[in-house]
């Protein structure tokens, strides 16, 4: 070790040996002695600050090549979201002018639920993009926190500008496959944002489209991601067609979802794949469950409920697939109200109202975590002997449908709800507050 360091200190360039430290040497020798020190004192502060930027950049590279391996393990499913946050906080402190490093540490901010972090690390990426595909990378990640924060109309801004961006680039170089895919994405954006501000048929145009494209690239890559882009691009056209109530349409694209979810082979059936899969699933159920088609609902909710748990359990720091398996476990409240085995409802909706409760009151997702309630009080309301403001209750309505798709159970629960509100409406005021209902069959 001492001859290493002998070795270090006989390579290292002597300040004095620099032409700013010839310069100051002459000062010294001129009789500005004070004036000679204090410019070497600077000189070395500045070269020490230089060795201190390129080792950190030389410890950034090999902290993100650490980083890149542990966001892997995330995926499939070994480590949690947290444990890869502080491996990307790292790298971005040691070396802030990698844009990726931004892109990856705000996406894992996001599934944390640490939405405002989320922001902020994409507009960095937006400010430090040198090329127009990343910073459109960078505006659409920053569209989706806007979009998780609630606030559309400023998410809707950025979309639009990163398609623009995206068709441009596409239609310069036709023949890459990944710019092709930023249009893809772009357009299933502004569906799923469609869908939240309550305009079915522009979503159904967007995902249209999304999915025209994701059939050609896979046509021509045969690549797994694109499948995988293919599978969501059709449920998110399901999704479009429960909004615009067209269930048998929703059925066939749930239903074209998973049958190619079931061609991916084992071996990339991620935790992200797996959660997409559980979800499509559970939309195709409650299609059929709304259809009345109980016994095939109740078949999947089971295994889906079970699938989800262990999701779960795999990464409890995900916040916003602890969301998405609250919306399963309602799954299996809705089996219970059909079924008419009230105590078991109450039971579930117990536990899945605890969890979000603690959710909202904890973190960043507290918006998405509320309007999540709603749909718990949605369901409560569906329970024998009920107090409810029904006018109240269906007014949260477009506050909830902001926060994402609704299922074809949700939308036939809030219809009753409304015809309860509406019956409310024509009764003397002294008899509508706190009003109850019976089990509608």
């Amino acid at each position: 070790y001492a001859q290493e360091i002998a070795i270090l200190r006989g390579a290292a360039e002597d300040i004095a040996a620099t032409p700013e430290g010839l310069a100051a040497l002459q000062r010294f020798n001129a009789g500005d002695e004070l004036g000679a020190l204090l410019a070497l004192d600077r000189l070395r502060d500045a070269r020490g600050r230089a060795r201190q930027v390129r080792n950190n950049i030389e410890s950034a590279a090999e902290a993100r090549n650490i980083a890149a391996l542990a966001l892997e393990a995330r995926r499939r499913g070994q480590i949690g979201t947290n444990a890869v946050i502080s491996r990307y906080e790292e790298t971005t402190r040691l070396d802030p002018s990698e844009i990726w490093d931004w892109v990856n540490l705000g996406r894992l901010y996001q599934d944390a639920g640490r939405l405002r972090d989320a922001l902020r690390a994409a507009e960095i990426a937006v400010e430090s993009a040198n090329e127009d595909e990343l910073r459109s990378v960078a505006m659409s990640d920053s569209a989706d926190a806007l979009m998780l924060l609630g606030e559309l109309q400023r998410a809707r801004a950025l979309y639009e500008q990163t398609l623009a961006i995206d068709r441009r680039l596409a239609a310069e170089s036709p023949s890459d496959n990944s710019l092709a895919r930023n249009v893809a994405l772009g357009l299933s954006s502004l569906g799923q944002l469609s869908l939240r501000l309550g305009d079915a048929q522009a979503a159904l145009i967007f995902f249209d489209e999304a999915l025209e494209l994701d059939a050609k690239r896979w046509s021509l890559s045969q690549y797994g991601l694109d499948w995988f882009d293919l599978c969501v691009t059709a449920m998110e056209l399901g999704d479009a067609y429960v909004a615009a109530a067209n269930l048998d349409q929703a059925r066939f694209y749930f239903e074209r979802s998973i049958d190619l979810f079931e061609t991916i082979p084992p071996g990339e059936l991620l935790v992200e794949v797996q959660v997409q899969f559980a979800v499509v699933r559970w939309k195709l159920a409650a299609v059929r469950a709304a259809a009345g088609d109980i016994r095939y609902a109740r078949s999947e909710y089971g295994e889906l409920v079970t699938l989800a748990n262990a999701l779960l359990e795999q990464d409890p720091t995900n916040q916003l697939n602890v969301l998405e398996v609250q919306r399963l476990r309602l799954s299996h409240a809705d089996m219970a109200i059909l079924s008419e085995n009230w105590s078991e409802a109450r039971q579930v909706l117990e536990q899945v109202r605890t969890t979000l409760e603690s959710i909202a009151s904890s973190g960043q997702l507290s918006v998405a975590a509320q309007n999540y309630l709603w749909l718990v009080q949605v369901r409560e309301a569906m329970l024998p002997g009920t107090q409810m403001n029904w006018a109240t209750l269906a007014s949260g309505f477009n506050a909830t449908r902001a926060q994402g798709p609704l299922s074809a159970l949700d939308y036939q629960f809030i219809e009753r709800i409304r015809g309860h509100a509406s019956q409310d409406s024509r009764r003397p005021p002294s008899t509508t507050e706190g009003s109850q209902h019976t089990p509608p069959k």
